[in-house]
């Protein structure tokens, strides 16, 4: 047995449960130290469930049940997928005998910014009175829910031990706008008297029994602003571990190992969780608009709301938000360094992000966060002069043990400024090992494979990585497309163009990659189609018009596709454009100055120039003549410097 209160107003749920398990038999006690309020999120709600009742299910503990079910892989989209999961606990009822299976989960939850509670019982509804008798027979689990517009108790478990005077104080604090902190207080208070009233009813009726609730207990608030927290109300009998089977998921997903401190006897110490603080938001037009009305002068949600307008490109309204998050509370340091950022990336102001990251570092001295001091040195790189004190700063920065990824930008910039790259090299693995799993730096490995070292094989490796972890980002989807085609697999690259479209990559960046992929792929009309909106994306991309130039040439138009290179020839292109086009000329057109493009060509990889295939061998292998095949292949050979142009 245990007792489960949950006191609910409009706004805020708060939940204690003790911490005993009896039992039912007996009513001896079990254990003191049992796990029975868990906390619970998904997308735009949180929750809290305790339960009265059967204390495991098969050999689970009944609250690492409900840990497993709802932070599991799978998740729970929402709070009504939660309520549907706990009756899946029916099958493990009906195998106790019929007198001991009453069953209670008590759940509480904030959806957006209106409270919720729920019952999932076997015996009892949330519209039942508190001190209302149990019926005589357990039935199924059934669910009723509730929506508090005023402070209400709802009481589950060992009900009688709470009196009416008791039930009404709880009622009045949280009119009375308490503090949180208050209203858990004041919730272990009645658990403890709970407890000892109970103690002393349970005691005359069976003669070795000593309560069913324990004067320890946990308790847990949520309310509409999407904040909770928690913390143990210990006693001498809770003298094992105190790790909340939620948090112990956590840790054993996060393959994190607690070590217990060795205490004056020789043994390991008790490994407690002391208390602990959670956000959830539901980041939308209408989230922020309810939590406005609930607090409209908050400094910290103004920066959230900044953040959120900045990843939806609103970035002239975060500054605005941002601003106001600072003017509200001008000591707000992240909404300061945010605010930074914005100048610096949407209006190129370096000068005026560089004072607010000023401001910022002063706010937070000494422990100044390790992203404001990135982020600050990011943009002391783009002033002149202010390399040192950059480098500086990165320095500091990568020594926040809590921003890991600090340490890969500091890799980042000692590359990019003509640094040491075995150095570089050493910290973006030392980021790597500290956080495998942090999708920012494998993003960063990814650019310091490609751009430093060439080592494309570990670039595509951090792409897979980043993918294991955002199955569907666009970016990602996009540059595996682009390791596929150099890898020559044009079929695979895409499959993964058409899916990072459809996740929202814009369609600009992927500059006709998607069309080669077609071409390459044989499939030319549709190459030309992509080629085509490319280049009306892109007026007179060159790298666009050599593409669409060669699924001209496959698809017969030599003369439109000839057009297209003379245009890209004559606006200097780069060198490695250079060369491909003088090369799909020569293989795909029959010119006059044949001698000329080859006299040219022989000349840019005899400098060292070399340029990519892909586009060359999809002409050459349209061509029908076996001779001019042939030669369009050896072409292709001499452009990627497989072979020798002496005989051009």
């Amino acid at each position: 047995m245990t007792l489960v209160q949950i006191l609910a107003d409009e706004t805020s749920v708060h939940m204690s449960c003790d911490f005993r398990l009896t039992n039912p038999y007996t009513h001896g006690i079990v254990e003191n130290d049992a796990h029975k309020l868990i906390q619970v999120s998904g997308p735009g709600w949180m929750g809290l469930i305790g339960f009265t009742g059967v204390s495991r299910f098969g050999m689970l503990p009944v609250g690492r049940w409900i840990a497993d079910m709802a932070a599991g892989p799978r998740g729970l989209p929402s709070f009504a997928s939660l309520l549907r999961e706990l009756t899946k606990a029916e099958p493990f009822l009906a195998k106790i005998p019929r007198s001991y299976r009453w069953h209670t989960f008590v759940v509480g939850a904030i959806i957006g910014s209106q409270s919720q509670v729920a019952f999932v019982s076997n015996f009892q509804s949330v519209y039942d009175r508190p001190d209302k008798p149990q019926p005589s027979e357990p039935g199924r689990l059934t669910i009723s829910v509730t929506k508090p517009k005023r402070a209400r108790l709802f009481l589950a478990g060992a009900v009688s031990a709470v009196s009416s005077e008791e039930r009404e104080l709880l009622e009045r604090t949280l009119r009375a706008k308490a503090t949180e902190e208050e209203v858990r207080r004041r919730l272990r208070e009645v658990n403890v008297s709970a407890s000892r009233r109970n103690a002393v009813e349970e005691k005359s009726k069976y003669r070795y029994a000593s309560g069913l609730i324990s004067e320890g207990c946990y308790s847990a608030s949520i309310n509409a602003l999407g904040r909770g927290a928690s913390e143990p109300h210990l006693t001498s009998e809770q003298t094992g571990d105190f790790i909340p089977p939620d948090m112990a998921w956590f840790l054993e997903q996060s393959g994190l190992q607690l070590r217990p401190k060795i205490g004056p006897d020789g043994k390991p110490m008790p490994i407690i969780l002391r208390g602990s603080t959670s956000v959830v938001q539901n980041p939308s037009k209408s989230y922020f608009r309810e939590q406005f009305k609930l607090d409209p002068n908050n400094s910290e949600l103004w920066n959230n709301y900044g953040s959120w307008l900045s990843s939806n490109q609103r970035t002239a309204d975060a500054r605005s938000a941002f601003e106001r998050a600072i003017e509200i509370d001008p000591a707000n340091a992240t909404a300061t360094a945010n605010l930074a950022k914005r100048l610096f990336f949407d209006i190129a102001d370096a000068e005026g992000a560089v004072g607010l990251y000023e401001r910022a570092v002063e706010i937070s001295e000494p422990d100044v966060p390790g992203w404001i001091l990135s982020d600050f040195a990011d943009a002391l790189a783009s002033l002149p002069g202010s390399a040192s004190r950059a480098a500086a700063l990165h320095e500091r920065a990568a020594g926040d043990v809590n921003f890991p990824a600090a340490v890969a930008r500091r890799a980042l910039f000692i590359a990019n400024s003509g640094g040491n790259i075995s150095d570089a090299q050493r910290l973006m693995q030392v980021a790597l090992e500290r956080q495998p799993n942090n999708v920012d730096i494998l993003r960063m490995s990814n650019a310091f494979n490609i751009e430093h070292v060439r080592d494309y094989t570990a670039a595509r490796a951090a792409v897979e990585d980043i993918l294991r972890f955002v199955p569907d980002d666009p970016d990602a989807l996009r540059q595996l497309g682009d390791f596929a085609l150099i890898d020559h697999e044009p079929e695979a690259a895409v499959q993964f163009y058409r899916i990072a479209l459809k996740h929202g990559l814009e369609p600009t960046i992927l500059r006709g990659s998607y069309g080669l992929a077609l071409l390459c792929s044989r499939r030319p009309k549709a190459a030309i189609h992509q080629f085509r909106k490319a280049m009306r994306l892109l007026p007179g991309e060159p790298d666009v018009m050599v593409n669409a130039a060669a699924a001209m040439f496959v698809l017969g138009d030599a003369r439109e596709a000839t057009s297209l290179l003379s245009q890209v020839l004559s606006s200097e292109p780069s060198a490695e454009l250079d060369l491909e086009s003088s090369a799909m000329i020569l293989i795909g057109a029959e010119v006059a100055n044949a001698d000329g493009i080859r006299r040219r060509i022989a000349e840019l990889v005899e400098a060292g120039v070399t340029t990519d295939d892909l586009a060359l061998r999809a002409v050459a292998e349209s061509l029908r003549d076996a001779d001019r095949k042939s030669f369009g292949a050896y072409v292709s050979d001499v452009v990627t410097g497989k072979r020798s142009a002496a005989e051009l």
